[in-house]
């Protein structure tokens, strides 16, 4: 049955107005920075104080105890004002809370209303922080809200869950620790430690100061909460704790441990079959290893988020006879084609936008004036002046908040402080600065041809943002001259 709600919110505090919650049409109004929600007939709506005058901030459709189809304007309510918004509503709406009303739309307000007192009612909490164990991978070059791969999701161990390239895996165990796992050689290697609050990261350890970066840890602590709060979280019953890695003591692998996100680590050769069949029985056994300890840790390993998907465990293979000396030996088994790079992946995007969402997980902040973000962009080889020439952003607003306007594009006219050439593998590029008339600067990754531009001779630049370094915004692009304005560039 419908039932109908109104409440006074206050969305900083996450709370319900005191006195303010109904079952039934009340013509009471918000107040500064208060909304009030109604919800009546499987619509929620949002009511605030705009300009001075009261409307309707935003509304969404109830069904099946959550919100969605939201429709809005601005950029409020956001998403987690949306979700925490749900949880009041969950929490009012059940059949133990509830009292049932009449369907009814609220009729518009009398001159003179008068409506009996109620009682007040208590504040809606948040909701509490489930303290049990939690592991997925992580998507770094998702561009959605929630980065965690949905069908990775496990609320237990799960030692067949691996990192790859660009794709993290996270734990956080029962007493509250966060550890972060990267793509190593037949293994995840450790880079960072964290604590769990409730919200958000405390205590950050990790490896290498630069990895992961501020928005990196804002993107895992988005997916731990957002995957914590669920029915599948709450349902839960493991409480295993995992053993704190050490950063000091690291194995001896075939690769350096300074590869970055713009460099991951290359597949094994394939001239060495022998080696590698070894590997894979080492990892094979490793796995039912840890699937055998699960089973004595966990009595129930918790609900998977994706209902009917399975967890594929690798058979052991049974001991065969000695075979006869006149029966060649079994070849061993051949590899799968390893999955193509972000480079590789980036030098085949179909439009430059493409190579964009491709490269924009690896742009950030950077002393180099070769960025990673930028080095992974240039790798697009079919580079038109069009492509560039657009004014999306400006240097004001990345000098502000350089993480939403990275991707996006400007253009900038300015006198060359400093240009030389520093190609990105076998493709010509030079990095500089570009000194602009109001005292800003451009720190540039220009690829196309440079002509006779020297230091000391104005130029207009267009390109891309990939953030900034130190106080000058980096951009990847091309200066405006005649050969770069030719259909396409390639160099």
């Amino acid at each position: 049955m419908t039932r109908y709600l109104t409440f006074l919110y206050e969305p900083a505090s996450n709370e319900v107005v005191g006195g303010s919650l109904a079952r039934q049409p009340r013509f009471t109004q918000p107040e500064g920075s208060q909304w009030k929600v109604i919800r009546d007939v499987g619509r929620v709506s949002v009511i605030a104080r705009v300009d001075g005058r009261t409307a309707e901030l935003a509304s969404a459709r109830w069904r099946d105890g959550m919100l969605s189809d939201f429709e809005q304007e601005g950029a409020r309510p956001t998403p987690v004002e949306w979700r925490a918004l749900e949880l009041v509503l969950q929490a009012n709406l059940t059949p133990t809370a509830a009292k049932p009303a009449p369907e009814s739309v609220e009729p518009a307000e009398p001159a003179v209303p008068v409506m009996p007192a109620e009682p007040a009612e208590p504040a809606v909490p948040a909701s509490p922080d489930i303290k049990r164990y939690l592991t997925f991978l992580l998507d770094l070059q998702s561009t959605a809200d929630n980065k965690a791969i949905a069908k990775s999701v496990r609320y237990a161990p799960d030692a067949t869950a691996v990192p790859r390239p660009f794709v993290w895996k996270i734990v956080r165990d029962a007493a509250d620790r966060v550890f972060v796992y990267v793509h190593g050689t037949g293994w995840a290697k450790p880079i960072a430690t964290a604590r769990w609050n409730g919200s958000g990261v405390r205590d950050q350890r990790q490896r290498d100061p630069r990895e992961p970066n501020g928005n990196q840890w804002k993107w895992i602590e988005r997916a731990l909460h957002l995957e914590g709060v669920t029915e599948a979280a709450r349902a839960s019953r493991c409480d295993v704790t995992e053993e704190a890695p050490s950063f000091t003591a690291r194995p001896v692998v075939p690769e350096s441990d300074q590869a970055t996100r713009s460099s991951p680590p290359r597949p094994v050769s394939n001239t060495k079959p022998a080696r590698e069949f070894l590997t894979y029985l080492a990892v094979v056994g490793l796995g039912v290893a840890a699937i055998v300890g699960l089973k004595r840790a966990c009595t129930s390993s918790g609900p998977v988020k994706q209902e009917g998907a399975k967890t594929e465990v690798p058979a052991v293979t049974r001991k065969q006879p000695i075979p006869r000396a006149a029966e060649p030996a079994p070849a061993p088994a051949r590899a799968p084609d390893p999955e193509p790079s972000p480079e590789e992946r980036v030098a085949g995007a179909a439009t430059f936008a493409d190579a964009i969402a491709l490269a924009k997980p690896a742009m950030a902040d950077s002393t180099d004036e070769l960025p990673a973000g930028a080095a992974l962009l240039a790798r697009y080889g079919k580079l038109r002046w069009s492509d560039v020439e657009a004014d999306e952003t400006t240097v004001a607003k990345v000098q502000k908040d350089a993480e939403p306007e990275r991707g996006k594009r400007l253009c900038a006219e300015g006198e060359i402080e400093r240009i030389t050439r520093r190609d990105i593998e076998r493709r010509k590029a030079f990095v500089g600065r570009l000194a602009l008339a109001d005292g800003d600067a451009l720190a540039f990754v220009a690829v196309g041809t440079t002509g006779e531009l020297v230091k000391r001779m104005r130029a207009r630049f267009c390109g891309v943002v990939t953030g900034v370094h130190g106080s000058d915004v980096a951009v990847l692009g091309m200066f405006d001259l005649p050969e770069n304005r030719t259909p396409q560039v390639e160099q």
